[in-house]
């Protein structure tokens, strides 16, 4: 999925300014999507140059002008083909998985406490996705009801992926162990 289209989908709903669209990011979208706010401003800009999207700038007393961006009908014509077309499978990217590829030589006990630091990361992300105003936060931008239950939707795949690497950790920990040296 390329930043752009995650973008147009945004503006697709309502315009926003470039603040407004980190911020949706920030609160949202970053669990199965991250972005950074300099990635942002640049797709922004990419997209204005293509015309997917014009901006208007608002001036404001006291503050710097905003730029609102609204979605064309050039670019919601090439979302809509973008949402019409299958996609492959995503790529994974596991850090911890190519570090562990090469951990063979290195003690059992390092290995397991390893994978408890990795366990911990995700135990506190998972404090996060469960946590209701998590929720909340997460479905504030959405437009409609359906809108609100897919979000959800998403989110509980992302509760879901942490708590089945919490169950391939444990269960991983347990195969090393027969690995452990007996200290008699």
């Amino acid at each position: 999925m390329s930043l752009q289209n995650a973008i147009l989908g945004l503006l697709n709903k309502y315009p926003l300014s470039g603040y407004d669209i980190t911020k949706i990011f920030d609160h949202g979208i970053k669990h199965y999507w991250s972005t950074e706010h300099t990635q942002v401003y640049r797709t922004l800009a990419s997209l204005k140059k293509k015309d997917l999207i014009d901006c208007e700038t608002v001036h404001q007393t006291g503050k710097p002008d905003k730029k609102i961006y609204k979605i064309t009908e050039s670019g919601k014509s090439q979302l809509s083909q973008w949402l019409r077309e299958p996609l492959p499978l995503p790529e994974i990217r596991h850090s911890q998985l190519i570090q562990l590829s090469y951990m063979a030589d290195y003690d059992t006990d390092f290995i397991i406490k390893f994978l408890k630091s990795y366990e911990s990361l995700i135990l506190e992300k998972l404090d996060i996705y469960t946590d209701p105003d998590h929720e909340k936060n997460t479905i504030d931008y959405a437009t409609s009801e359906k809108e609100k239950e897919l979000w959800k939707i998403i989110l509980d795949n992302g509760i879901e992926y942490y708590k089945n690497e919490i169950k391939w950790i444990k269960n991983s920990i347990k195969r090393l162990e027969k690995f452990k040296t007996s200290k008699s």
